[in-house]
């Protein structure tokens, strides 16, 4: 057994004796604070009853490291749930997925859809949001990895994290680095991968001058944002993303992620798609 969900009225006094990390599930009626150290799922009065609760009745601060949406999620209403906390952790669905009690593959499939869309949304906003900050420094970053295939063109890479690069001096400043990110919240998890987390935000920091040896890209030829956004940053355009993918296919270190190969599956069809479109 990893981990136990509890949907009862357990205390901390019962949650201290269990040798297993908990998701607690609680109502908008309960106190939360009186959960230390504990994941969080908030959950409508009536458990399992399909029904929502009001949203602004709850208000998770910064104690509250992890904690999932419950309580009436749909297709239709889980992106509203995600945008309304930017912060959870992740959402929780039985009911809102069913057909005459069953459970319904479609629904599920348009439930994953949405809520991994309603994410990646988050993600971005919040890449723009430490892109904002950076650039009060002078800093202009360059978004990599999957987020940033997804602001080619009509992607969907379902995102899990934020990866920025950084020229070599802004990169070796860290500590000037790590400081601007605990403004904004984070806390350092990961010295060594330069990983900081604050809530289901995770982000990666790295050296962008290192893409030349990794798969023969010039950094100065990255392109900058052309989007109607105040905000200064750079990406990898179509070509350049294929040879990043090419290469992390036969990375050993990201040990044939097949996430990667999709990714660049992807990418190579809609360079197709685009040659044949001239």
């Amino acid at each position: 057994m990893d981990i136990v969900q509890l949907h009862g009225d357990e205390d901390m006094n019962y949650i201290n004796q269990l040798s297993f990390p908990v998701i607690k599930a609680v109502r908008p009626d309960q106190d939360f604070r009186l959960y230390k150290e504990v994941i969080l799922l908030f959950d409508s009065l009536q458990g399992g009853s399909g029904q929502t609760f009001d949203w602004d009745s709850i208000s998770p601060d910064k104690t509250v490291s992890k904690f999932f949406i419950a309580g009436g999620l749909t297709p239709e209403n889980v992106a509203e749930a995600i945008q309304h906390f930017p912060n959870a952790f992740g959402v929780d669905v039985s009911s809102g997925v069913e057909t005459a009690g069953k459970k319904d593959v479609v629904k599920i499939k348009s439930f994953i859809q949405k809520a991994s869309l309603a994410s990646s949304q988050q993600l971005f906003a919040e890449f723009l949001r430490i892109t904002g900050k950076l650039n009060k420094f002078k800093i202009s970053p360059y978004l990599m990895g999957s987020l940033a295939i997804e602001q080619l063109g009509n992607f969907f890479t379902n995102p899990d994290d934020i990866d920025i690069q950084l020229e070599k001096d802004d990169f070796e400043n860290f500590s000037k680095l790590t400081v601007m990110m605990e403004d904004l919240g984070y806390q350092l998890i990961d010295l060594h991968e330069h990983k900081f987390e604050k809530g289901r935000f995770h982000v990666g920091f790295a050296n962008v001058e290192t893409i030349d040896s990794y798969a023969n890209i010039d950094y100065h030829a990255l392109q900058q944002n052309k989007q109607a956004t105040k905000e200064r940053y750079w990406f990898p355009n179509l070509e350049q993303s294929i040879k990043i993918y090419q290469t992390a296919i036969k990375d050993s270190w990201r040990a044939g992620k097949p996430k990667d190969q999709v990714i660049l599956n992807k990418l190579i069809d809609y360079q197709k798609r685009n040659n044949n479109e001239r």
